[in-house]
């Protein structure tokens, strides 16, 4: 049982590294290559359902789950969500305004976008999560107005604002002085070699 255990896990380990290594950026994703992250990732998950055991010579299995249970890769779990949440303006950000080219420049992106994650879990989610109103009306007394005033921000984003917050004028090319705005333009993508499915 062991020896099945630990095969199950190189192969898991294998995809894993196969599907950051070996995925094209062009053709073939999701369908077939996304198959590699998605066949690891279920069998890590399964792995984690197995009691614990030992190997032998003491090593704890099974291993997956014990790398991933270690207190590094649990905090980081629990920074995920918020990591998932700023990557992505932090990152679109870098790359209209000073550029996401240069390995500076990405590290500064990762290193902000860890602590926007850092401050948001400790000190927004911490004090939601031990917040224990008396009233359920003080929630919505403070939600309703923060939730107004994203509404409002997302209306002046679609309308007056629309264009305008991008580095050098606005997104149509209008304010700039040879007319063209600072963009580049988009990589061709490659035709998918697949047929389509039925």
């Amino acid at each position: 049982r062991k020896c099945a255990i630990f095969a199950v896990e190189v192969t898991a380990t294998s995809m894993g590294v196969c599907a950051l290594l070996v995925t094209p950026e062009t053709a073939g994703f999701p369908f077939p290559w996304a198959l590699l992250a998605v066949s690891s990732a279920v069998a890590c998950i399964a792995l984690g359902s197995v009691p614990r055991f030992t190997y032998v010579g003491g090593v704890p299995g099974p291993l997956v789950t014990s790398a991933l249970g270690a207190r590094a890769c649990a905090y980081v779990g629990r920074l995920s969500y918020s990591l998932y949440l700023f990557h992505w303006p932090i990152f679109v950000m870098f790359r209209w305004t000073c550029g996401f080219d240069t390995t500076p420049t990405r590290l500064a992106a990762l290193g902000l976008t860890a602590v926007c994650a850092c401050l948001t879990y400790h000190g927004l989610e911490g004090c939601v999560r031990s917040w224990r109103p008396k009233r359920p009306v003080r929630v919505f007394l403070l939600l309703l107005p923060l939730l107004a005033a994203l509404e409002l921000w997302l209306g002046l984003l679609r309308g007056p604002l629309q264009g305008k917050l991008y580095a050098g004028g606005s997104m149509d090319g209008s304010s700039f002085a040879d007319g063209v705005s600072p963009m580049p333009p988009r990589p061709p993508v490659a035709p998918n070699p697949l047929p389509p499915p039925c």
